[in-house]
């Protein structure tokens, strides 16, 4: 997505992608987390993965031994290759909503502007980065 000053919203023509994973150690937990922070429903599931529709397409989390959290809370897993980024209509909500489901989210001092929107990092209950943007209004 690219927002420009007056607020309008372009996507590159090459831009196609169908989708993502998260790997997770508690598929049902982190179901229930995804869907009651950030909207995702439950469309598809099966023996080790969920998949959820997201308004940009589809994600499915996926079962991993490799994503077991290794303390409480879970550590960031900041050195991830990918982050995936999420357009919220309040970063104080979303705030509210992830702390309460057991995520956390960086201080509202640690927030940045950028291309049009506010940005802030999310940590899902097993320590995935998840970074949240809310568009800035005009």
């Amino acid at each position: 997505m690219i927002r420009d000053r007056g607020g309008a919203v372009s996507y590159p023509a090459d831009m196609n992608l169908a989708g993502a994973v998260i790997y997770v150690s508690d598929l049902d937990r982190m179901q229930r987390f995804y869907a009651d922070c950030l909207g995702w429903t439950d469309v598809d599931h099966g023996e080790g993965y969920r998949g959820m529709a997201s308004s940009a397409g589809l994600v499915t989390l996926v079962r991993s031994p490799d994503a077991t959290p290794s303390a409480v809370p879970a550590p960031r897993r900041s050195e991830t290759a990918i982050k995936l980024t999420v357009e919220v209509d309040s970063l104080v909500a979303a705030r509210e909503r992830i702390t309460a489901a057991g995520g956390a989210v960086e201080p509202a001092s640690t927030q940045w502007s950028f291309r049009g929107a506010t940005h802030c990092d999310a940590v899902d209950p097993e320590g995935n980065v998840i970074g949240l943007i809310e568009p800035d209004q005009y």
